[in-house]
């Protein structure tokens, strides 16, 4: 691997990130969040793919890394205790 990572924070949609089935990651549009060194503002949209076993929880912070030019979950924060962890998830 070359080059620098890509990461942006982003929030997931009203329905969170399905899980992977299979080979099949689960996906969908989340919020990409612009950082202008005080606050987040909405920036754009992107479609994310979530990797793991488990989905992403509803309108939560979520870290994206670009991999070849797609978006993965990297990190899940989950404040509310909403996963079965009741803490974030590192992906």
């Amino acid at each position: 691997m070359t080059g620098e990572e890509e990461l942006v924070v982003a929030k997931s949609g009203p329905n969170g990130i399905p899980a992977r089935s299979g080979d099949t990651p689960g996906s969908a549009t989340v919020e990409l969040l612009a950082f202008d060194g005080t606050k987040f503002t909405p920036n754009e949209t992107a479609t994310a793919f979530n990797l793991d076993s488990l989905p992403v929880c509803p309108d939560v912070w979520v870290l994206l890394k670009r991999i070849n030019g797609y978006w993965f979950v990297s990190l899940e924060d989950a404040p509310d205790g909403s996963t079965p962890e009741s803490q974030s998830l590192p992906r």
